[in-house]
């Protein structure tokens, strides 16, 4: 099957009929959180985070936002494609400025976390994390390490994360952006206790489909409720096909799909949490 190459892709995409081996079935997944190129993903990953935040109902696309025709689509594939190039995951982009006008600059793309203006909790996964002037939580320095738990051994800072807690993460995970934990409020007046990215998976060249959406605790920011606790990512499972020298077989694989804050066994939370 020929998948549409064109810059700016429909949101909307007909899963392409792979059969499963050994059955007569295809290969079902959501075109939201799986994707056969770069180019689909582009199209149809929404940040996870911001729609974790945002519990408005979803309104009907026109037929130009379907297609991708209207300047906000437009302007955010621009700002999407710049992102992955600047992490590695995409070869090439080249933004002709002189072409810009003043009208495409100063449009604002909502659909990202990470291009939304005044979006000051949002940073780079790696990255010195803003500063909060949140009572009661104990802050460090501007542009030093975060804060760990006794005895942890700070990670050293990459842009793709390649382990999990759990286990070994299959294929490469770039993180697109980070929200700080207690930053924030959702819709329904939660604040989060852990830092969480948005990421994108890509699996080896023998898996399909290739790329993955999710959401990931920050790896470099695991503690909680002052090191009473930690964050972990929660998961849910999803089915590819892998090729092993022409064999083909389906697999069962996990992706990150939430990040939660957990009180660790005999802590002094514990108690409390027993008590409710």
């Amino acid at each position: 099957m020929r998948i549409n190459s064109s810059p700016m892709l429909s949101y909307r995409h007909k899963c392409p009929c792979v059969m499963k081996p050994g059955t007569t079935e295809c290969l079902q997944y959501d075109t939201h959180y799986q994707a056969v190129t770069l180019e689909e993903a582009i199209a149809s990953f929404n940040d996870i985070i911001l729609e974790h935040e945002l519990t408005a109902p979803e309104t009907v696309r026109s037929p130009e936002e379907e297609q991708c025709q209207t300047k906000h689509c437009i302007n955010c594939q621009k700002k999407l494609r710049k992102k992955l190039a600047a992490l590695g995951l995409l070869a090439h982009f080249i933004e002709n400025s002189a072409e810009k006008t003043n009208e495409e600059a100063a449009e604002i793309c909502t659909k990202y976390h990470f291009t939304r203006a005044n979006q000051a909790m949002i940073y780079e996964y790696g990255k010195p994390k803003p500063p909060k002037n949140l009572s009661g939580m104990k802050i460090g320095p501007l542009g030093g390490p975060p804060l760990a738990p006794p005895q942890m051994v700070p990670r050293s800072k990459r842009q793709t994360n390649t382990t999990n807690v759990s286990q070994p993460v299959v294929g490469t995970r770039y993180n697109l952006s980070c929200v700080l934990k207690g930053s924030s409020a959702d819709s329904n007046g939660f604040i989060s206790l852990c830092s969480k990215c948005w990421a994108w998976r890509q699996l080896p060249i023998n898996y399909f489909p290739r790329f993955v959406n999710e959401m990931v605790c920050d790896d470099q920011d695991k503690s909680c409720l002052s090191s009473y606790a930690e964050c972990s990512t929660g998961t849910r499972a999803f089915e590819v096909i892998r090729n092993d020298s022409a064999k083909l077989t389906t697999v069962m694989l996990t992706a990150g799909s939430f990040c939660e804050c957990k009180i660790k066994q005999g802590s002094a939370l514990q108690s409390l949490g027993n008590s409710c």
